[in-house]
């Protein structure tokens, strides 16, 4: 039974090692500045509206508070549909490559 536990204790060690080893090394993209570029935000409302109005007050200070870049695009048609397909549609973004 003692050479048992002792081979699960040193299957253990080596599974926290390889597991702090990564975390270790998988830390480096994590610094990468962020955004690359600016982040769109599609509002599903007319422009000049409440919602509008919010967005750009929000975005407003974020910029003010991080130095981020915003495009505010408004897609009001179809009750959100387009706007909904829009960002179904748009290209996927890869963090830390």
């Amino acid at each position: 039974m003692t050479g048992v536990l002792r081979s699960l204790l040193r299957s253990q060690g080596a599974i926290v090692g390889l597991f702090l080893t990564a975390l270790v090394l998988a830390a480096g993209p994590c610094f990468a500045e962020f955004p690359e570029r600016p982040i769109h935000i599609i509002v599903p409302f007319p422009p000049g509206g409440a919602v509008d109005l919010v967005t750009r007050l929000a975005t407003q200070r974020i910029t003010e508070a991080r130095g981020w870049s915003f495009i505010i695009e408004s897609k009001a048609a179809a009750g959100g549909i387009v706007a909904t397909d829009t960002v179904a549609k748009a290209a996927a973004v890869r963090l830390g490559t």
